[in-house]
């Protein structure tokens, strides 16, 4: 064999190298894609999975628990507008809460909200001694939020009523970190569906955010403070 021959023979052969690795990762690429376009209902890595009913069953539930319409309301403990709807939804739970279950879960946006998450593993901790410590730990969390800082949290447990001591080793666990994280995610995993209040579909990008559930279903959706009427309304709807 001549040197030039030689030397085509090992060009090609980095061809046909370099071509076998491009391939290679062209289709390690197209697996990507297809396993990214799983539907959410699918197991990632750390095993989240996505709960398309919206209900975890370490959520706090209020009013009619096995009502088939549910009021889903994801909330963040430092966010401004949270706390202003919070008035007129205490008011629609008195009103529906023999017939609707009202399902309260985090959305906290810990890029603006320095406090949220701390403020969210609270509630988390605090439900697990009974909704009514939940309920006085939010109100007092939102009494105080434009001066929340950590100090204010645990006073708020404290005049709450909360067992400080439980409260203060379950705040801390694994666990409640863990459902923080869970609500988060399934609100950031959610591609919701066109309906009267929410006409475009897609993204929940603020909070509030209540999703309307209805036999297992998105009835209607809307994010931020819809008037009272219109949420009333929606309800109503719901349970024809």
């Amino acid at each position: 064999m001549s040197y030039n021959q030689h030397e085509s023979s090992i060009f090609q052969t980095l061809i046909d190298f370099f071509s076998g690795i491009i391939k290679f990762l062209s289709a390690a690429a197209a697996l990507a894609i297809v396993f990214t376009g799983i539907s959410n209902s699918q197991a990632t890595p750390d095993n989240y999975v996505f709960e398309k009913d919206y209900v975890r069953d370490f959520n706090v539930v209020a009013g009619k628990a096995d009502s088939t319409v549910q009021f889903v309301y994801f909330i963040d403990l430092q966010c401004p507008a949270c706390k202003a709807n919070d008035p007129t939804v205490q008011e629609i739970q008195a009103e529906f809460g023999d017939r609707v279950a009202f399902v309260y879960r985090n959305y906290t946006l810990s890029d603006i909200h320095v406090f949220a998450d701390v403020a969210a593993r609270g509630g988390q901790a605090a439900a697990r001694q009974g909704n009514d410590k939940y309920f006085a730990y939010k109100a007092k969390i939102y009494a105080t939020q434009e001066t929340l800082s950590v100090d204010n949290i645990i006073k708020s447990a404290q005049d709450s009523g909360i067992d400080m001591d439980r409260w203060n080793k379950d705040r801390q666990s694994s666990q409640i970190l863990d459902e923080v994280r869970t609500d988060v995610r399934d609100i950031k995993a959610a591609n919701l569906p066109k309906t009267k209040n929410r006409p475009d579909g897609g993204k929940a990008l603020g909070t509030p955010t209540t999703v309307l559930m209805k036999d297992g279903e998105v009835f209607d959706s809307w994010t931020g403070g819809l008037s009272k009427d219109a949420q009333k309304a929606a309800i109503a709807e719901a349970l024809i």
